[in-house]
Parts: structure tokens; sequence; C-alpha cells
């Protein structure tokens, strides 16, 4: 496949495929690799979490720290992979954004499962209430993509 037909997605050059008809919104599909990575993580980190011993603040930078830990790693690794393939220069404002671009929907997964264990801990959600509430909403950004792709 053709250079402008590829897009690189960490060391992986995956095909890049225009929108398809039956994606109703455009944003979700082009977001979707991050959106459902990050979904996945943000359910592992929950499943894993002791959020009833180590207490709801901790759990929401625990949450998202891990995250955002991933994320960066991505990008840092998307960043070196492009530079290394191409022969461009690693650490330039245009390669950051771009990884960026690339990796921002994952971050973005964790923001409200985080702003949930934070209520909990200012005690306006009891802790198992707000376990389900953040399992709910990684679940909501799977629903929201399949809903989008069915059209």
């Amino acid at each position: 496949m053709s250079e402008p037909h590829r897009q690189h997605a960490g060391s992986v050059a995956m095909p890049r495929h225009g929108l398809h008809p039956h994606i109703a919104w455009g944003p979700v599909h082009r977001a979707s690799f991050g959106l459902i990575y990050g979904a996945i993580l943000v359910l592992s980190l929950l499943m894993a979490m002791d959020e009833s011993r180590d207490g709801p603040f901790e759990a929401a930078v625990v949450l998202f720290g891990s995250v955002l830990a991933v994320t960066l790693a991505k990008i840092f690794a998307e960043i070196l992979s492009h530079g290394m393939e191409t022969g461009e220069r690693i650490l330039t404002a245009k390669a950051f954004g771009a990884a960026w671009a690339h990796s921002h929907a994952t971050l973005l997964v964790a923001n409200v499962p985080t702003a949930i264990f934070v209520a909990a801990g200012f005690e306006w959600l009891e802790i198992a209430t707000a376990t389900a509430a953040a399992q709910r909403s990684a679940c909501w950004f799977w629903s929201c993509w399949a809903r989008a792709s069915a059209g």
C-alpha cells in the first residue's frame, strides 16, 4: 500500500480508510482506537484497584496517572518510531502535535471515571456507587462508538 494510504500508529503502519458511509459520527471514528484502548485500560485498572481500601482520591490519582503514563508512553513511542521510519528530527512541535492528535482520545476516557472518584472523595457518592459509575462511564465510550459505527 502506498504511503499516502497508510497511517502510523505507534510502530505499526495501519491502513488509513476514509470515513465509511455507515459511520455516523466522524470524530468518534477517527478516535476509535484511542477510545477503545482507553476504555480497556480504564476498566482493567478499575478491576485491579482496591478503591475501598485505598480511598477515592488515591483511586482517582492512580487511575488518571496510569492512563496519563500510558498515553505519554504511546506518544513517545510514536514520535521515535516516526523519526526512525522517516529520518526526520524527532523532538519537534510538529511531531508532538501529530502524536498527541493520535493519542489524546486514550486519555479522554479516564476523565469521567476520575471525576467520579473525586466526587466520592468529597463524599458526594458512596465508594461502591462511584466504582459502579466509573465502570459504566468507561463502558459508555464503547457503546457510543458501537452506535456511531452502526450508523
